[in-house]
């Protein structure tokens, strides 16, 4: 079970050939520099956010995640994370809040935040399901003043909320439910390559561990849940199974459901993304193959996600929208790729493999029906483009198959991309290994590791942000002032792999097991 939710709670590298310089050369001459924050933990050793395609930062800057206290997790050695007991936490203005979990003793994370400061997320409930014999997971969210509120199943054992949640507070939830009639319940979705949105290799597993990182022995239904409304079931496309992943300020919803009850050459029935829309499901089609997802949705209804071609041995990112329909985004040159974030202008971001044969990709810019590339820093093997602000700046990784995520980029408009490591003034003795994402006003939640491996988030605010800057000071006293060295690239390859089991550090498909 740890393992699985380390994905969300947070191979080998083949050699890649050199690609062409970005086309773009950018729209903010002079990138700013940044003060670094640390967010800290709550008596633990480290702190994490949610990985791909979740909105962890609002437009203000407050940033969520999950933070370890000291205390032992009670479930060892079936850990929520790192075997201590974990909280959610929201960084607002320099301060770091303690979101708390449904019980005493239990754990939680925030997996996304809306303009208003209200948060999504998941939280243990203290119960063992008597089906699986693991913990429980609820769906919870968090209003502004911080309270904490059990958004309930389907009728099922298990829940998760966000990671979207809008303006207006409604929250996707997937949740078991109370049907066990099921027949795919445990048979792996084979024509399954790799999720974004859970970021791991999926065709072992079956669709409810896909959508809820858990296994269940019931069907498994997407959902949004309102003040209002409490939590309403979104149906399926006439199959199973369905999940919800994102949804716009529109109250517009997208995710991935089972087409039908009948099995296909893979021996489940064909997956399709949808848009649900006032309380009707949207088949967005696909690009031939027999899966596909969408992961996210923009305040103009258009939608990234991934299809497979015909013959379900490519994958390509798309885009949608009501008038042109599902558009193949295309390739860098490899047989895979994805998209990790769409910003309102429909600029997408995201991973493409480079080479046939080959699972080493680069980081790409989609703009104006046009695919550039976003090669890695020198010596460093792969890159990928994690989020967009709807001023053009992309937020990145380099990473190494081999060893972990190595150093976090910004890139002004797909021009080359920058070490963001060398625009923070002041290190406070960390080395930031992952740009998470950005904000409109170019505020990055990103992971940083300390000289002795231990995993932070950290929140880099460009020094020109008087107003932000300003308000931190009111809170903490003072701008953090220097801590000890950072770690060096080198030092980050050299960390020992215990890294790898520390969800928040390294992506558990980008660590060496062994």
């Amino acid at each position: 079970m740890k393992r699985i939710l380390t994905s969300l709670l947070l191979g080998t590298a083949l050699a890649v050939p050199a690609a062409a310089a970005p086309v773009h050369p950018g729209k903010h001459p002079g990138l700013p520099h940044y003060v670094l924050f640390d967010v800290g933990s709550f008596g633990g050793g480290f702190s994490g956010t949610c990985g791909l395609a979740c909105r962890i930062i609002n437009s203000e800057g407050d940033v969520v995640g999950l933070d370890a206290t000291s205390l032992p997790d009670p479930f060892d050695p079936d850990c929520f994370g790192d075997c201590h007991v974990d909280h959610a936490f929201v960084w607002k203005n320099g301060g770091t809040n303690d979101l708390g979990a449904l019980h005493y003793g239990v754990s939680s994370q925030a997996l996304g935040i809306n303009e208003k400061g209200f948060s999504a997320g998941i939280s243990q409930n203290g119960k063992i399901d008597q089906d699986t014999g693991s913990w429980e997971l609820r769906a919870v969210a968090w209003t502004k003043g911080g309270k904490i509120k059990n958004l309930g199943t389907l009728g099922g054992t298990q829940s998760l909320g966000g990671p979207g949640v809008n303006i207006s507070g409604q929250v996707p939830v997937q949740s078991a439910t109370s049907d066990s009639s099921d027949p795919y319940v445990g048979v792996p979705q084979a024509n399954c390559i790799w999720l974004p949105t859970t970021e791991r290799d999926c065709p072992g597993l079956d669709f409810g561990i896909n959508a809820l990182f858990f296994p269940v022995t019931t069907a498994t239904h997407g959902a949004v849940w309102s003040q209002d409304t409490g939590l309403q079931d979104t149906g399926t496309l006439t199959g199973p199974d369905s999940v919800v992943f994102d949804i716009n300020d529109s109250g517009q919803a997208v995710g991935w459901s089972y087409a039908s009850y009948t099995a296909g050459q893979s021996g489940v029935p064909d997956t399709r993304p949808f848009l649900w829309d006032n309380g009707k499901q949207v088949d967005l089609g696909s690009l031939g193959g027999t899966f596909g997802e969408a992961t996210l949705i923009n305040r103009n209804g258009q939608v990234t996600g991934t299809s497979n071609l015909a013959g379900d041995t490519d994958v390509r990112p798309f885009i949608w929208d009501q008038t042109n329909g599902m558009q193949d985004i295309g390739s860098l040159g490899g047989d895979y790729g994805h998209g990790d974030w769409i910003n309102e202008l429909g600029d997408v971001v995201g991973f493409s493999r480079t080479t046939p044969g080959s699972i080493a990709g680069h980081a790409f810019y989609w703009h104006n029906k046009t695919l550039n590339d976003l090669p890695p820093l020198s010596g460093d093997p792969e890159s990928e483009a994690n989020a967009i602000n709807n001023n053009g700046m992309i937020a990145g990784v380099d990473f190494d198959r081999n060893v972990g995520d190595l150093r976090g980029w910004v890139s002004d408009n797909g021009s080359a991309i920058i070490d963001v490591n060398t625009l923070i003034r002041k290190s406070h003795g960390l080395y930031v290994t992952a740009a998470v994402h950005i904000n409109d006003r170019g505020v990055i939640a990103a992971n940083a590791l300390t000289r002795k491996g231990d995993s932070h988030v950290v929140v880099l605010v460009p020094e020109n942000d008087f107003g932000m800057l300003a308000r931190m000071k009111a809170v903490t006293g003072n701008i953090p002032q220097e801590a000890g060295r950072a770690p060096t690239l080198s030092e980050v390859k050299h960390m020992h792999l215990r890294s790898c089991a520390d969800f928040g550090r390294f992506r558990p498909d980008r660590c060496r097991r062994g």
